[in-house]
């Protein structure tokens, strides 16, 4: 399975964070959250900035604003996801075009979607 890095990732059940957390555990695979603050109740530990992520990660998956991310898109480039998926609320033009001028793919969707339609993985549309 793919390790995963989840930012904007929360403890609080009725966001959709969570839930996409809780499914993608629930399917295997490995999850980084990130939270600048919290400690988020996962099997990883939370990382605290995109800086201190270390080692391969497949996907990250993007639920924060476009404008809090924007701060962070060099880590993010230099992590080098093989796809980013920006989560609803979570899309921006900007932010898709920067990390694909890198070669980093990039897709607008729903996490929990992807995985109830057996569609969150790396292979192209």
């Amino acid at each position: 399975m793919s390790n995963v890095l989840l930012i904007g990732a929360s403890n609080n059940p009725s966001r959709y964070s969570n839930k996409a957390m809780a499914r993608l555990l629930a399917s295997g695979h490995r999850v980084i959250p990130v939270h600048p603050f919290s400690e988020i109740e996962a099997p990883e530990p939370t990382v605290h900035h995109l800086s201190l992520v270390k080692g391969k990660i497949d996907i990250a998956v993007v639920y924060v604003r476009a404008e809090l991310l924007k701060a962070d898109l060099v880590e993010l480039i230099r992590i080098a996801p093989a796809l980013v998926i920006f989560s609803p609320g979570a899309e921006s033009v900007e932010l898709k075009n920067k990390l694909e001028n890198t070669g980093i793919r990039t897709k607008n969707a729903c996490t929990l979607v992807l995985l109830s339609i057996g569609r969150f993985d790396l292979e192209e549309e």
